[in-house]
């Protein structure tokens, strides 16, 4: 079915809010579908299962991304493109395949980085749209919690996991790599620093004498939060 599904059949199309698949005549095969937004079918083929994209417009708000209809209940097992590990409801942002335009997901060495203080769930270095800052951010999403760690944005050069399989002995994160900007930091001060960002006192050393502190932003499910 995969390299013959084309076009959605118009009789796939079903109202909102009504149960749909994706069915294929020849394999008599289903698979399932979101049950809100319109779907059209999209130009790029999954380069996973060589499925037909389709691209979900948001009836309300006219928002649009893109699904396999293959990929999205049956999310790929390879930690590369998959490295949040999704078991279900897998879309085109969450997929970090090398080489598809459509996958925005977190790279592996950027996913799973540390543990959510707030509420224990893995938590991914993320970049701004605009692509001058780097944060840590938890998975669990905006309704549940959303814990946000800074990086003093014009301060660093770059983020990463550390390689290889390190944690944290005190708190169990991932080791996390950081370049600074030689501009940044003192004279004298490494430029590399490898370790974790929650319980390293060299970490937050460099930051004090580079002239800047942590800074979070933490919500609760219960909308409370706090800056600092």
């Amino acid at each position: 079915m995969g390299a013959g599904a084309g076009v959605v059949p118009q009789a796939m199309v079903s109202a909102e809010g009504i149960d749909r698949s994706l069915h294929c005549n020849t394999c008599n095969v289903s698979h399932k579908l979101p049950r809100y937004g319109m779907i059209e079918p999209h130009d790029v083929r999954c380069p996973v299962c060589q499925f037909q994209v389709l691209q979900m417009t948001n009836s309300t708000s006219n928002a649009r991304h893109t699904i396999c209809p293959y990929c999205i209940t049956n999310p790929p097992a390879d930690a590369v493109v998959n490295p949040e590990k999704k078991t279900t409801d897998f879309r085109c942002f969450m997929c970090a395949h090398p080489t598809c335009a459509l996958s925005q997901g977190t790279p592996s060495n950027q996913a799973n980085v540390a543990a959510c203080p707030l509420c224990r769930s893995a938590c991914n270095i993320r970049e701004s749209r605009d692509k001058t800052r780097k944060f840590v951010s938890c998975s669990a999403g905006r309704d549940s919690c959303s814990f946000v760690y800074f990086f003093p944005g014009e301060a660093i050069q770059s983020v990463s996991a550390a390689e290889g399989s390190v944690l944290c002995g005190r708190c169990g994160s991932r080791n996390i790599s950081i370049a600074w900007k030689r501009s940044s930091v003192p004279l004298g001060t490494p430029i590399n620093f490898t370790g974790c960002i929650w319980c390293d006192q060299r970490y937050h050393d460099i930051l004090r004498s580079a002239g800047r502190r942590a800074r979070h932003s933490e919500t609760a499910a219960s909308g409370k939060g706090w800056t600092r």
